[in-house]
């Protein structure tokens, strides 16, 4: 059920999202692959990719899962002042989650990981911010 517990993560947080009041109009949604148009990227867009499961005994009967969702927030960025406004969202969407728990507390989110904070070469190539999260939630039962 792990697979199916991280799309129900990755659900909720799209839900959560769209709720929000954040700091840009967002599109999110959960996605198995983040490949958009350029043409198409003027809005920021928030996607959920389910990434990784691990899974551990920890007593008889009892199972840790751990699931990593990648959380990337894209926009077509010209100025400076665009990518420190991309980079604020970026913030606020990791703010949003970093105490959450889902499904009756059930799944805690343990961990976010920023490996890097935006991506060089696409905004220097392509003029594409693209900032990636990854959020750690772990399940007991």
């Amino acid at each position: 059920m792990s697979a199916g517990n991280s799309i129900l993560i990755a659900n909720a947080m799209v839900d959560a999202i769209t709720e929000a009041a954040l700091l840009q109009t967002v599109t999110a949604a959960r996605r198995y692959v983040v490949d958009f148009d350029l043409k198409e990227m003027t809005t920021a867009r928030v996607s959920m990719v389910p990434s990784a499961v691990r899974e551990a005994m920890q007593s008889r009967g009892t199972d840790v899962i751990e699931i990593d969702i990648d959380v990337a927030v894209q926009k077509r960025a010209i100025t400076s002042e665009e990518c420190d406004a991309l980079m604020a969202l970026t913030d606020q969407i990791v703010a949003l989650f970093r105490f959450v728990d889902f499904g009756d507390d059930t799944a805690k989110n343990t961990a976010v990981d920023r490996r890097f904070i935006y991506d060089q070469e696409g905004l220097q190539d392509k003029r594409l911010f693209t900032s990636i999260a990854t959020m750690t939630f772990k399940l007991i039962g």
